[in-house]
């Protein structure tokens, strides 16, 4: 059993293990039943992998900004010439 933020509040259950932060997304988006596997990490890995999972999403997000801009700057410069044109 695989207990996330909206687990019970009350006991009853051994903690054996501790899924790393940086694997809580994926984990997250699993299907039930679907299979997982498990590999034992130590503190320097645990970080290593928040701090990639950190890069990943900073350069993701830079992107998504570049492009969100670039779009609405194309929609400022369509406006701009069609205001032109009348």
């Amino acid at each position: 059993i695989i207990m996330l933020a909206d687990c019970q509040t009350v006991g009853g259950y051994p903690k054996i293990a501790t899924v790393i932060s940086a694997d809580l997304p994926r984990l997250a988006q699993a299907k039930p039943g679907q299979p997982l596997h498990f590999v034992a990490v130590d503190l320097a890995q645990a970080r290593a992998a928040r701090e990639d999972q950190a890069l990943r999403w900073n350069h993701w997000l830079t992107n998504k900004a570049r492009m969100i801009c670039a779009a609405m700057m194309n929609a400022v410069a369509c406006r701009q010439l069609t205001r032109r044109k009348r």
